[in-house]
């Protein structure tokens, strides 16, 4: 059976990896099986390497500990017997730090819909939440809010930076 699921940040600093870890140590050939890992969030598997107990997970997006969960089904410890299925599992995390801010900067360029502010964070941040304009207010001059609709923010994983181009 399944012991824990961690996101291991210390492999994959943007957190599209998990470490399953089970009581026992598991077979290769049903282990690496992607089909056996079915994470949730339309997270899709894209790799899966076995090490003695461990199946590590590789996604195509960032696991969010508390929120992604595996259903686990298939594996075999080395004697050939099938290991429990497990349902909605939850990843846990190690990263007990909160992310800030290691820089911004604001550009004013001449003309209009095109000023841009670069937010660039101290560590990888889960796209999905970086890229939600929502989660953003600016103030010029301050009390009074720049108008964030229609604006465009992406966010290059990379170097951790959010670009916000205004429209208005």
């Amino acid at each position: 059976s399944i012991s824990s699921i961690t996101q291991n940040l210390s492999f994959d600093p943007l957190g599209k990896t998990v470490d399953i870890l089970f009581d026992e140590d598991i077979e290769v050939a049903t282990g690496e099986v992607m089909g056996n890992y079915i994470a949730s969030e339309g997270q899709n598997v894209t790799d899966v390497s076995v090490a003695g107990a461990m199946a590590r997970v590789q996604l195509t997006a960032p696991a969010v500990p508390g929120t992604t969960t595996f259903n686990v089904d298939g594996v075999k410890d080395r004697a050939g017997n099938s290991m429990i299925a497990a349902s909605a599992f939850p990843v846990t995390g190690t990263d007990s730090t909160a992310p800030s801010v290691s820089s911004y900067t604001a550009t004013a360029i001449s003309g209009r819909y095109n000023d841009t502010i670069e937010i660039t964070f101290d560590e990888a941040m889960v796209p999905a939440d970086v890229t939600d304009i929502s989660r953003y207010a600016f103030y010029s001059p301050d009390p009074t809010a720049v108008t964030l609709t229609g604006a465009t923010l992406t966010y290059d994983e990379a170097t951790y930076t959010a670009t916000i181009t205004l429209t208005d």
